[in-house]
Order: structure tokens, then sequence, then C-alpha cells
């Protein structure tokens, strides 16, 4: 698009953008200190209380050592409810309480989600299926067929279990499910209890995980039949939590490579590194002034959840760009007003997602004294024009690439207008002081003036705008805003966007 980036102009032109550029900054802090994003959060549930888990068997270990350390450190309590995986998930269907769920695979906890039992899921471990065997591999097994031998008994953790589940799934993939359940010994309610009677000497190997095997002093067969069985553990925030703040800080815990993940490695589980370990972290979102009417609540409502600190600065796009590109300020996230003011920083950032659009509309008064129901009516002698800052805003870019476009940017060049960097600056012009007989905005701009002021559409497939956001490269929580990206593009924060004229665009990735 030349005609939005041709920006080289004179000195005398850039000094009144550059007053302009200060004084919005000036007035973007005075807007973020009135939001005050470092508040306390609002208590829920009684702090006495210990945090509830329910965590899987198998992963009960490292869990109990993490939760004893967490308590020490924050001074929030854990109690632990360690069954297997599928048990777990019917008494929290029935027991309708608790604070966290924590399984041993990510099935589990897709049957969690899909049935509205947790929000917020965290990943901090992982681990895999091997056959465990007693101590110098007495019977000599090395492979998965050696189980079947007339003079080797074996041990299967159950279907309700996470392993057990992983298990059958990699076998009735090799075609040996029907096989392994027929020759089975034993067939246990935990991972844990596989173990012990391998451990104990009652059967002569097992189904395990390989840090449950390392944690009972077992050896471990690897068998190819195996090579992909490879679970995630993650705790998922359960929607009965009336502490979700203090579930969420011990789930980022576990997470915290300087905190669970040493204790994990004890325990001889993989980690899956999570954010840096901070009891509030201080995070800065940036999103065009347009995104702010439909952003800003559900912002709100994820900082005081999550307990954490987000800086906000709603502004033009244009002045945002030029803060990451001269390395004034980098943001963890980045939710621009237009795709065409994310180009130029997109190699700050991971893949930009649309989440919406809104179009560019005519905004005047509700008697429209001059008539107005186009764009070239605009060009008319004497009406008072309001358009964006192109320096500064996409509104204002996309506003310079529609005049001329529409062969009008001549006759408009020279027109006695406002030229600010935000629309609901025009938005205030128009319907306050009536300074203006019209300004381009944004549909999304209108929602709160539409009974003093009448809305004109623009007849062009220019007039719109598309909302992409992103995760920085540099961020140091990339989890924490994975989970904000979340929140954003949840079913809640749909209905916020389109209450005042966005149109929804988010696909959530399969």
């Amino acid at each position: 698009m030349p005609h939005r980036f041709n920006r080289h102009r004179g000195v005398a032109g850039k000094a009144p953008v550059v007053l302009l550029a200060s004084l919005l900054i000036v007035a973007g802090l005075i807007a973020l200190l009135s939001r005050n994003p470092f508040k306390p959060r609002p208590m829920t549930g009684d702090p006495q209380d210990p945090l509830m888990v329910y965590v899987a068997a198998g992963v009960r270990p490292p869990v109990e050592e993490i939760a004893a350390q967490f308590q020490n450190e924050v001074g929030v309590a854990v109690r632990l409810d360690a069954k297997s995986s599928g048990a777990l998930l019917a008494l929290i269907k029935i027991a309708d309480k608790g604070d966290l769920y924590i399984p041993a695979d990510e099935y589990h906890m897709e049957l969690a989600r899909k049935e509205g039992l947790v929000r917020e899921v965290i990943p901090f471990g992982r681990f895999k299926l091997v056959i465990a065997v007693a101590p110098g591999n007495p019977k000599n097994i090395e492979k998965l067929e050696d189980l079947f031998r007339e003079d080797v008994t074996f041990a299967l953790p159950n279907d309700e279990t996470a392993c057990g589940v992983v298990a059958k799934k990699a076998l009735l993939a090799s075609g040996q499910w029907d096989q392994v359940k027929a020759f089975r010994k034993v067939e246990a309610p935990t991972v844990t209890e596989v173990a012990m009677v391998i451990q104990t000497g009652s059967v002569d190997a097992g189904l395990v995980w390989d840090a449950t095997a390392r944690q009972f002093g077992l050896d471990i067969v690897d068998p190819p039949q195996f090579v992909s069985s490879v679970s995630v553990m993650s705790a998922g925030v359960l929607k009965t939590s009336k502490r979700p703040t203090d579930a969420l800080r011990f789930a980022r815990y576990l997470a915290a490579p300087t905190r669970g993940q040493v204790m994990l490695k004890k325990n001889f589980y993989e980690g899956v590194p999570g954010d840096p370990w901070e009891l509030e972290p201080k995070i800065l979102l940036f999103a065009g002034g347009l995104n702010g009417v439909g952003v800003r609540d559900t912002v709100d409502e994820f900082r005081l959840r999550e307990g954490i600190s987000i800086a906000e600065e709603y502004q033009g796009c244009g002045v945002l760009v030029s803060q990451m590109k001269t390395d004034a300020k980098r943001p963890d996230a980045y939710f621009a007003c237009d795709v065409s003011f994310s180009t130029e920083v997109a190699d700050l950032f991971h893949e930009f997602h649309n989440v919406s659009r809104t179009r560019m509309v005519i905004l005047v008064p509700w008697d429209n004294p001059r008539n107005i129901h186009g764009l070239k009516d605009l060009a008319q002698e004497g009406v008072k024009v309001g358009v964006a800052n192109a320096e500064m805003s996409a509104l204002g870019a996309l506003t310079e690439r529609l005049f001329e476009v529409e062969g009008i940017a001549g006759a408009m060049k020279d027109k006695t207008r406002s030229n600010v960097p935000t629309a609901d600056l025009l938005v205030a012009q128009l319907v306050d002081s009536r300074s203006l007989h019209a300004a381009i905005v944004y549909e999304a701009n209108c929602h709160n003036v539409l009974d003093r002021a009448k809305v004109i559409y623009i007849d062009n497939p220019l007039a719109t705008a598309t909302q992409p956001i992103a995760v920085s490269k540099e961020t140091k929580y990339p989890q924490l805003m994975a989970r904000l990206i979340e929140a954003i593009t949840a079913s809640q924060s749909r209905e916020r966007f389109e209450k005042v004229g966005f149109e929804w665009l988010w696909q959530k990735a399969e």
C-alpha cells in the first residue's frame, strides 16, 4: 500500500506531530495511572483454608514436596487428594468443590475441559510410558513380547489411570492390547501400586511411567511400541475454586524453573519450563486506542484473577510502533488497530492472529447540518471534517488511503479540519463541542453517542480495519501471555467486542 507508507515529510510538518505525540503520551500516562494497574485484588474464599488439589497418584511425590515449599514461601497451605486421574475426575463432578485438578495426562484434562470443569490449564512436566522390571532385570525382559512368556508375570494400571489410558492407546495401535490384557496377572488402581507390586516381587514387570519406575528403584525397558507414549502433566484451575488467584499462583509455582521444576527433576520427571517465579508478575500491554472499548474489562478481570500487574497503553498505533522500533518500550503483547501497523514490527513478535474487524464510518451530528451522505460530500466548501493523524494512527493512514482511492485527496488536503491521534478525540469534538460537521471514525467508536450523532456507512471495501494480536518474542512470561490471549479471545470477550460494533474474526487453532 504505497499511499499509506509515504511518510517522508518536511521538518516543519513534523513539529506539530512531535508536540501532539508528547501531549498524547502525557495523557496516556494520566489515564494509565487513573486505571491503577497495581491495585490489590479482592479476596475470595477463606485464606486460612488450604487449597484443595486433586492430584494423580503417580504425580503425587513431587507435587507434595512442591506444595510444602509453596506453603513455606507464599503462606498458602495445600491439601492433596491423590487417586487415579479418572477416579479424581469422577470425584470432582460429585464433590462440586476444589481448586486444582492435576491428572497425569492430556486425555483426562481434555475431558475436564469439555465438561466445563476447568478454566486455565498450565503444563509443568512430562513423563513416558515404559516397562518397569526388578533391579538387574532378573527375567531378562528386553521387549514387550517377553511379557507373554510363561515364566513372566506382569501388572497393568487400570483404564481409570492416565498411564492405563496411554498404554491402551499405544497397544491398540500395535495390535497387542487384547494379548496384554489376557496375559496380565495384576490390574492395579494406580500406577504407584503397579510399581509397588514389582518392588515387592509379586510380579516380574509392569507398565508404569519412567519417573515412577525410577522413584521405586526399578529398571526400565523402553520398547519401540512406546516411543511416542509421552504424557504431559498440567494443573487445571477448577471452576469451583473460591480462590482462583492462589490456585493460579500454585500452578505457576509448579511450572517455575527455580521452584517446581527443581523438585520435578529431583523426582525423575522431565520438566516443561514455565515462566520465572514471581508472586506478582508485571507485564506491559500495547493496544491501539480503538481496541480499548472492547478489551479493557477483560484485561481488568484477567489482572485481578491472576493476581498480577498490567500496565496498559492505549494509543495511536503509529505512536506505539514508533516506541517499539526505537526501543523506547517493548510490550509483552501488542493488539494493533489494523494489520498495517503490525507488519513494521512483525519481527518482534510471534505470529499475529486477527481478532476482530470494524468499519470506518462518517459520523455527523444528529441534525446533519451540511447534508453529508458520502465521502465526496466532505469536499464541499466550508465543511469542517475531522480525521485522525496519518503518522500516529492506523485510522489516519487508512483515511488518507481512502481519500486517494476515492479521488478526493487533493480537495481534502487544504480543508480546515481536526487532525488528532485517536478517533475518540474526534467523536468528542463532533458530539460535545460540535466543532466539526463530520469525522471519519470507526464504527466501534460510535456505540455510546448514537443518541446525539448519526453513522453514515462508507461504500468502499477499503473502509475497514482488522485488529491482530501477538505475543512478544522477548516476553519473560510466555505462559502468562498465552493465557491473556486466551482471555481476550474467549466467548465473554467476544460478546463485549460485538456489543460495541466489532465483527468477530478469531478462530481457535486446532
